[in-house]
């Protein structure tokens, strides 16, 4: 099992003695960027190669023998569960999404004080869930909240340093038939429920990931979890940066499945095409679960994996794929060139072709490529500038490293 954060990776290793009495260890390798201790080798010097983690020998170890069930991480940060119900977590604590009782970064392993035992980690860009082994389950979250995407309506507070239970979601109400069932992402989680397989999400909905066809100006975020229309019998959900995926079976088409997404698609992670220039011809933000993919298959369970990054997405699947799905008509929406294949006025495009010009010499301009529609309020605003100077950075840096090559 592994996991990766913005810049670096985390990986089980697992040792087994061949003579009796036969043992399992499991080791935690690291590598990657190590600014704020995320490699937990107790220094902060960036690895090009394989490290092992400093676990704690006289604290987590029982005799010789700890295995460890998954691995996790976020932006800087990263944590593991062992097999004893036990969370572990080291790296950037600066929203305290380490769950330690303070803000301080931790170059080492540090356990999470949850009076229960854990079943399952999920690791968000700066904060964190644990899901409980006992019945009814429960889900535990702490670190940052500016979004509310700690799940927890009776906490107002920006972040939290410690494991509080997210009273957002209602105990039991993660599917634990269907897998993944939940996910989180940059700054929102779903969760497919035990009732009707539907999806749930909450957190924030700036770019429309909470899929419930609300701009941000009509719903910036959630701190209870919300129901998506149209993802009942949903069997398996996974979470981006800004966008959600989930597949189900076609309502209307026996033996065919349906690969729907919905949120942030500046860069087509959404799944509908980017083609020809400007890429402000692709929507931006898409608000409510679209069919990306159609798939004919004979079995359930065909699509076998998936992983979304921040900027695109993956799909390993087993199923025949069927012809592409056509574009959807546009809503009748003052809205509606957000979600579904625009016509972008004149001026936009010419906006947009003066910002690539000018991102070679300044990342400024980069906001107003990804700046579709007049922000909200002075909040909006400064959050989708932000997320802007994210993107620009990343491909001034990519452009650097192609011209070195070249």
């Amino acid at each position: 099992m592994l996991a990766g954060g913005d810049a670096h990776t985390v990986a089980i290793v697992r040792t087994t003695t061949v003579q009796p009495p036969v043992l399992n260890e499991d080791f935690v390798i690291t590598y990657g960027n190590n600014d704020f201790g995320q490699l937990g080798v107790n220094e902060l010097t960036t690895e090009t190669e394989l490290a092992a983690v400093a676990l704690p020998n006289s604290e987590i170890r029982t005799a010789v023998q700890f295995e460890i069930k998954q691995v996790c991480a976020g932006a800087n940060y990263s944590a593991i569960l062992s097999v004893d119900g036990s969370v572990w977590t080291w790296g950037s604590n600066t929203r305290g999404q380490l769950g330690i009782g303070n803000y301080n970064d931790s170059s080492t392993p540090r356990l999470v004080m949850i009076a229960e035992s854990i079943s399952h980690i999920l690791c968000g860009s700066d904060f964190m869930f644990a899901m409980t082994t006992r019945t009814p389950v429960v889900l535990y979250s702490w670190g940052n909240n500016d979004m509310k995407q700690l799940a927890d309506p009776t906490d107002g507070s920006p972040m939290r340093n410690a494991p509080s239970i997210a009273f957002g979601i209602p105990p039991d109400a993660v599917s634990q038939s269907i897998s993944p069932s939940i996910c989180t992402g940059g700054s929102h989680g779903a969760f497919v429920s035990s009732d009707d397989s539907s999806v749930h999400t909450w957190g924030s909905n700036l770019y429309g990931q909470l899929g419930v066809n609300k701009t941000s100006s009509e719903l910036l975020s959630s701190s209870s979890a919300v129901k998506v229309t149209g993802t009942s019998g949903a069997l398996g959900v996974w979470c981006g940066f800004g966008h959600t995926l989930i597949y189900k079976p076609a309502t209307l088409s026996p033996g065919t499945y349906n690969i729907l997404a919905w949120g942030y698609n500046v860069s087509g992670e959404v799944g509908i095409p980017v083609s020809g220039e400007p890429a402000s011809a692709t929507p931006s933000t898409v608000l409510y679960p679209i069919v990306i993919q159609q798939i004919s298959t004979s079995s359930p369970g065909l699509v076998l994996f998936a992983a979304l990054g921040s900027f695109h997405s993956i799909v390993l699947q087993n199923g025949a794929p069927l012809p592409p799905i056509a574009p959807p008509a546009p809503k009748a929406s003052p809205f509606a060139f957000m979600y579904v294949y625009p016509v972008i006025p004149v001026a936009l495009v010419i906006i947009i072709h003066i910002a690539k010009l000018n991102l070679k010499k300044s990342k400024a301009p980069a906001q107003k490529m990804f700046k579709v529609s007049p922000p909200a309020s002075p909040e909006i605003a400064r959050r989708q500038s932000k997320f802007a100077d994210r993107v620009a950075d990343a491909l001034n840096q990519k452009r650097k490293k192609m011209n070195h090559q070249c």
